[in-house]
Parts: structure tokens; sequence; C-alpha cells
């Protein structure tokens, strides 16, 4: 199935974020939670859009649901990680927990947030991670 390539995007702080995303509904709450809270948001719906997008724009963070068509959210992860290794990644999934800590121990994301998550966690988890994000450029 050929996807239709969506990408919206919001101006606030100099900060961008990459989400890949395929399902609609959580893009579109994404989206609202983090031009909320100020950032410039790229939306995509596979992992080969998104890479699209990295290679096209710097991005602060990289939010990917682990399981996409096409190429899978661990190796989107892991792309993005070979091409910018300081950008920091967080995986969105509904794995069991074993699944996502051997992800983040191979190193291919920082984070993992386990679906369903709140917006609170979503919320929490962008702010650490952009600190993070800032604190590697001044290494």
């Amino acid at each position: 199935m050929i996807r239709e390539k969506k990408r919206v995007e919001t101006e606030h702080k100099k900060e961008w974020i990459l989400v890949a995303e395929e399902d609609a509904s959580i893009r579109k709450l994404l989206f609202q939670v983090l031009s909320k809270m100020g950032y410039y948001v790229t939306l995509v719906a596979t992992g080969e859009e998104g890479l699209e997008c990295f290679h096209e724009k710097a991005y602060s963070l990289v939010l990917t649901e682990a399981t996409m068509p096409g190429m899978d959210g661990l190796t989107f992860a892991r792309r993005i990680k070979e091409r910018s290794p300081r950008t920091p990644v967080c995986l969105l999934t509904s794995w069991e927990q074993q699944e996502a800590d051997s992800a983040i121990k191979e190193g291919s994301v920082d984070v993992v947030l386990c679906k369903p998550f709140g917006l609170y966690e979503i919320r929490e988890t962008v702010e650490r991670l952009i600190k993070i994000h800032k604190s590697r450029d001044f290494q």
C-alpha cells in the first residue's frame, strides 16, 4: 500500500521534533501537545518519510512508533543514530518491558514510552530529552 506523505509543521521554539507514527489519531494528538509546548513539529507516517525529513533538517528529538509498515521504528531509530548519535530518539510502543529494555541497551533509542501513555508522560519525556540534546550540543 502506498501512503500519502503528510508533513505538518508549526513554528514557536527553535527546537524541531520529528514524529514518525502510522496512526493518524496519535500523530494528531502528538502534534497538538508538542505545538502547544512551543516546538516545531514535523509529522510523517513511515520510517522512510522520516529519514527523508531527517536528511533535510536538524532535529532536536525524534519520536517513532515501533511497528510501522515498511521500515519499522527500531530500524528507523538505528538509522537516525547512525547519522546523528547525539539526537535523542524515543520509541513509542506496546511492546513488553523486556523488549523495550533491549532496544535501549542496544543504543538505538534513548527512551521507550509504552502505550497507552498519558499526556503528562509525553510532556515530561520531551522536555527531558530536549535538555539532553542541548547538553550534548555543548560537549
